[in-house]
């Protein structure tokens, strides 16, 4: 297995460039569990923001999944307004926060 080959002019050592959200997607943050973003698609105050009030919403809905059925983990969060919709995955390590533009049918 060899190197996988760089872009023309792309500096061996360079970052990654930043996740591109998907069409209808407004932003992604990826945080770790303590809501530290690691990757983000947003500007980094509304990043600090999202990845702070999701984190802290997350926390407590594993709480509250626990307490109802203790056997039983979250999965998935779904939050939905006239504007937006937020979408968090929490991982063991991770969380992924989604902001998109709800579908209307």
């Amino acid at each position: 297995m060899g190197v996988p080959p760089q872009a023309p002019g792309a500096h061996p050592h360079a970052p990654p460039p930043p996740p591109r959200a998907p069409a209808g997607v407004d932003g992604l943050i990826i945080c770790n569990n303590e809501g530290v973003a690691i990757k983000s698609t947003f500007d980094a105050e509304k990043t600090v923001q999202y990845a702070s009030l999701a984190t802290r919403f997350t926390h407590k809905s594993i709480s509250a999944v626990t307490a109802l059925e203790p056997e039983d983990k979250l999965q998935f969060l779904r939050i939905r307004s006239k504007m937006h919709e937020i979408i968090i995955a929490p991982h063991d390590n991770y969380t992924l926060i989604i902001q998109q533009k709800p579908q209307v049918n």
